[in-house]
């Protein structure tokens, strides 16, 4: 008889659904992908106008030396390591398909004046273009 008692005792557990266990909580909910962050299009603006920034110090770099060459690479080699944090930081914003966009706008927003500005770089640099101090300067001029 004990075995039909465990017999029994099986068939009740069995015919009850067995153990006991906690419900299997829900998954949580989806939350849906809410896309890349908007871009800080007055960051973009602030880059741009860093550019120029850099242009304007090299035309007044240019203009102000342009009888004294070693002394006009001397300067354009300091506005060149300012220039280089800002134009890291236009690579940067290039890289993004997003931010590249909107950098495009802001620079176009500013072409005139910066192809104003490099005419004057230009014809600031013409004294000096032989200049091998200045040929080096400008070898080390950072690049977008």
């Amino acid at each position: 008889m004990r075995g039909n008692a465990w017999l029994a005792a099986a068939i009740m557990i069995a015919a009850c659904g067995g153990a006991q266990r906690e419900p299997t909580p829900a998954p949580p909910p989806v939350v849906p992908d809410a896309g890349p962050p908007p871009v800080d299009r007055a960051a973009i603006a602030d880059l741009a106008d860093g550019v120029l920034e850099v242009l304007r110090a090299m035309a007044e770099v240019v203009e102000a030396r342009a009888q004294d060459c070693p002394a006009m690479a001397a300067d354009l080699l300091t506005v060149f390591a300012h220039a280089e944090t800002i134009f890291g930081a236009v690579r940067e914003a290039d890289a993004d398909p997003a931010r590249h966009a909107v950098l495009l706008e802001e620079l176009d927003a500013r072409a005139a004046v910066s192809a104003g500005l490099a005419d004057r770089i230009a014809l600031g640099l013409a004294p000096c273009r032989d200049d091998p101090e200045l040929q080096r300067a400008m070898a080390r001029m950072p690049v977008l």
